[in-house]
């Protein structure tokens, strides 16, 4: 997928396979590649070494375990760029975790914006300064990112609401210049924390917003009713939801998310 527009990566990587279930999740859509300790992540193909994975939306998600990214090179010097993300930061500790960086060039060096976690809030950064935006964040738990970069004008973030209806979670001055790579993951360690981050969701467009999945949509078909609830229940049983199924954002789907459907339902 190497649309900037539309860039569905995370959660769309499994491949449906007749009668015998799911593939190994891949990470082969982002074009920059991969490196470190980044795992494709789903119930079908956990990561190596962990249980109880962790995924959000589809199939398939993303877990770094230490320092490790993916990478996008698809931007071409956007001076608009928005990018939109789920993130589960299982995390202990009080300092800065890089989460996604955006950078001015394919082989990265000026960096133009940043989202880390430092344990109690997701941070947002302008070309390597201080805290520019906070938004709290605990540990275990899905959040909606989404960050609306303009240079040499402003910077606008949302955390779990949608940027098509909803006024910004905050706003701050850019850096300048044109966005030609990103790294989603851990580019630079765990930042003295302990723990993993799990990623789902990722989709970067270069002039709308991208807005919210709707979570709580088991099977994917755009509304939510009583069928989600069954399909979240069916995933206890052993079949994947097609859809949003971790109705709280857990980070795991058990009989608390059916009930968290069937309150939801109009």
């Amino acid at each position: 997928m190497n649309n900037y527009r539309e860039k569905f990566v995370i959660g769309c990587l499994a491949v449906m396979l007749p009668a015998s279930g799911f593939a190994v999740c891949s990470m082969g859509e982002w074009n920059g590649g991969s490196s470190g300790s980044v795992f494709p992540e789903s119930p079908a193909a956990p990561a190596p070494a962990n249980s109880n994975p962790s995924r959000l939306s589809e199939f398939c998600g993303l877990r770094v375990t230490g320092t490790g990214h993916v990478q996008d090179n698809s931007p071409t010097a956007h001076t608009t760029f928005i990018t939109r993300f789920y993130v589960r930061p299982q995390l202990t500790g009080g300092a800065q975790a890089d989460l996604f960086i955006a950078y001015s060039a394919e082989t990265p060096s000026g960096q133009l914006l940043k989202v880390s976690y430092d344990g109690a809030n997701l941070d947002f950064h302008a070309a390597g300064a201080g805290v520019l935006g906070t938004a709290p964040a605990e540990a275990g738990k899905w959040y909606l990112v989404e960050v609306k970069y303009v240079s040499a004008g402003n910077t606008t973030f949302w955390v779990n609401t949608d940027a098509n209806t909803v006024a910004a979670t905050g706003t701050y001055t850019s850096a300048t210049g044109g966005v030609e790579a990103v790294r989603l993951g851990l580019p630079n360690g765990l930042g003295g924390h302990t723990g993993y981050v799990n990623f789902d969701a990722y989709e970067s467009h270069s002039t709308t917003a991208v807005g919210p999945l709707l979570i709580g949509d088991s099977n994917g078909n755009g509304s939510i009713t009583i069928a989600d609830a069954t399909n979240a229940i069916g995933e206890l049983n052993g079949t994947l939801a097609v859809g949003q199924p971790d109705c709280n954002s857990s980070g795991v789907v058990t009989i608390a998310d059916a009930t968290c459907v069937i309150g939801k339902i109009p």
